[in-house]
């Protein structure tokens, strides 16, 4: 039975969402995967998560991954990811969409934070997903 997992195995299989997804936002979810992955690798000396019973134990960044949507929205508009329109616009938006929205100057009826609030959750559920993948690997 595996006691770690390697940080840099998840980072390499959500770094491969990015390269074949299909669309713009799933692109730009896998990116904020990415950081996520990145935060956690930054946060932990050894990269490595440490496994007991086949549950992760880890620190704060793996602690956020269960956390629920409004948390995630809460996270976006905290400042904690990316905190312009555009900037968020050009992660998860089509080039057709960008023109729409003047390159996210147009705010959209939901807002950019809270936009960036579900493609956030969406990514700590692709980290979720390639972390199970290791565990039973």
């Amino acid at each position: 039975m595996k006691t770690t997992i390697d940080l840099n195995s998840i980072l390499a299989k959500v770094s491969q969402k990015v390269c074949t997804g299909r669309s713009a936002w799933n692109r730009g979810v896998a990116l904020y995967a990415m950081d996520l992955v990145n935060d956690m690798i930054e946060e932990n000396e050894t990269g490595f998560l440490k496994l007991i019973d086949g549950k992760v134990k880890g620190g704060w960044t793996v602690s956020i991954l269960n956390q629920p949507f409004d948390m995630w929205v809460s996270f976006s508009r905290g400042g904690f990811s990316l905190v312009y329109g555009q900037e968020i616009a050009e992660r998860l938006c089509t080039p057709s969409e960008l023109k729409r929205t003047h390159n996210g100057d147009l705010e959209p009826r939901e807002g950019w934070l809270d936009i960036q609030g579900r493609a956030l959750y969406q990514a700590a559920i692709l980290v979720k997903e390639a972390i199970r993948e290791e565990i039973a690997a």
